[in-house]
């Protein structure tokens, strides 16, 4: 009788056991797998195996295959643990990339921005998703078939790869106390010395721990001298460091949400004040109706951003060693070794503690002892708080039919005033920490910045 091998297939909390033979070819498991979850669609899962003490052995091939067996014979093992791993969109178009590579030819890989905090708990990684872009471009004289997009995103894809120095400009979550405290470094300073500050700065800033603080603002008092340290200590902490926020920050640093704000209603901000008011009411309107037909469209429980992390962990975290230590609590053997606290949604690399959403450990925990992952997040998180967050609608405010106002009363004069002369001037909302020398208007006798040639107070 041929030999044969049980293949215990989990995926999810669900097993499927599998009799297979040395005749058995790697189509045929996969085959077999895909009859059996109907959800898993070809070339976006992967398969591991673990033999004895051999953990986390890729199953790609025939050669894959036929090594599993020998392995099995020779431990004398009648039953083999398969893992059925879904791939996150980043890990299939770079396995797309190395395998099917063409001249010019380029894919969009779609990532979340790179967190800060990976500087103070960093992990080794084998293989790098993005090491096919260094073959994206090959010789002079290369032609690109998508025209000049593609090779714009050909370009920056290997600018990025071969080692390019690159700063991302848009999303920079503490631009504003960094460009504050770059005005401070005043005098014969070099450009290379000020970005060494400010970098620094930064380290403070996202800094997880108490301990990675202390450390990370000595260094910074260190090289910046006083003018760095009179800065840093008129800001309040809590403000603007990781390690002192007693709140949620959910991922967020920043004041983008009133600047984007700001930028929206621009028009708005021009017109007469019930002009301005209703157009806002206009905007506000629609921009509810969109993003409820949008929320009626999603079909998981998370978020489809949160839900396309929790991917990318699942992929990132496969490759470590995960022990109970009790029932919720459970110890990561990554580079550095973490503690996972589920109970108490905790984590030592305190990832978890400041973006409120599981880090890479917990998820990895969680998955390895097969338990449900909406159980541990934030139901700030669910497709249901988005939805809810849109429920209600802004009822339009027709004039069909409204009372008839004279027409005195429905236009409201501008204060007694006058314009200065010039430009009106549109200034953004300072940063905490910006010192304004405060001047008292002749005009209005008020504290503020202005005197009398631009005052714009009113007065009786």
């Amino acid at each position: 009788m041929e030999p044969s091998i049980l293949l215990l297939c989990k995926y999810g909390s669900f097993t499927v056991v599998l009799t297979v033979t040395r005749d058995f070819r790697f189509d045929d498991l996969v085959q077999s797998i895909c009859k059996k979850w109907q959800d898993l669609v070809l070339q976006r899962f992967q398969l591991l195996y673990a033999v004895s003490d051999h953990h986390n052995c890729h199953l790609d091939n025939d050669d894959d295959f036929a090594n599993m067996f020998a392995l099995a014979g020779a431990y004398g093992v009648s039953c083999v643990d398969v893992g059925v791993e879904v791939l996150s969109s980043s890990s299939v178009e770079s396995r797309e990339l190395e395998r099917t590579f063409d001249v010019g030819e380029s894919s969009i890989v779609h990532g979340v921005e790179e967190d800060p905090l990976e500087k103070f708990c960093p992990h080794h990684e084998t293989v790098r998703l993005s090491s096919g872009w260094a073959k994206l471009i090959s010789h002079v004289g290369q032609e690109f078939r998508g025209g000049v997009d593609d090779f714009r995103s050909c370009l920056a894809k290997f600018a990025i790869e071969v080692g390019f120095v690159y700063t991302f400009l848009k999303n920079d979550k503490t631009r504003h106390l960094k460009n504050n405290l770059r005005d401070k470094l005043t005098g014969r300073l070099s450009n290379g010395f000020r970005e060494q500050v400010i970098s620094l700065f930064s380290d403070c800033a996202y800094a997880p721990t108490l301990l990675d603080f202390e450390e990370a603002i000595q260094e910074l008092y260190t090289v910046g001298g006083a003018k760095a340290k009179n800065f840093v200590e008129s800001l309040p902490r809590e403000n603007w460091a990781n390690a002192y926020f007693q709140g949620k920050r959910y991922g967020e640093m920043c004041s983008n949400a009133a600047e984007s704000f700001n930028k929206w209603i621009l028009e708005a901000r021009h017109l007469p004040i019930l002009s301005a008011i209703d157009k806002i009411r206009i905007q506000l309107m629609t921009q509810r109706c969109d993003r409820r037909q949008k929320s009626t469209k999603m079909n998981g429980i998370v978020c489809p951003e949160m839900d396309a992390r929790l991917v990318e962990a699942f992929s990132k975290g496969k490759v470590w060693t995960v022990a109970q230590s009790s029932e919720e609590v459970f110890e990561v053997f990554s580079l550095p070794t973490v503690v996972v606290d589920l109970q108490n949604q905790r984590c030592t690399c305190s990832r978890w503690q400041i973006n409120s959403f599981p880090c890479m450990h917990a998820i990895t925990a969680i998955q390895k002892f097969g338990k449900q992952v909406t159980n541990y997040l934030d139901p700030f998180y669910f497709v249901d708080a988005y939805r809810f967050s849109y429920e209600l609608s802004i009822n339009p405010i027709p004039t069909l039919g409204a009372p008839n106002v004279p027409k005195e009363f429905r236009i409201i004069l501008p204060p007694k005033t006058r314009r200065p002369r010039g430009r009106p001037k549109i200034q953004r909302i300072r940063s905490r920490g910006e010192k304004v020398r405060q001047m008292r208007c002749s005009r209005c006798k008020k504290l503020g910045k202005h005197n009398r040639n631009t005052c714009k107070e009113a007065v009786d």
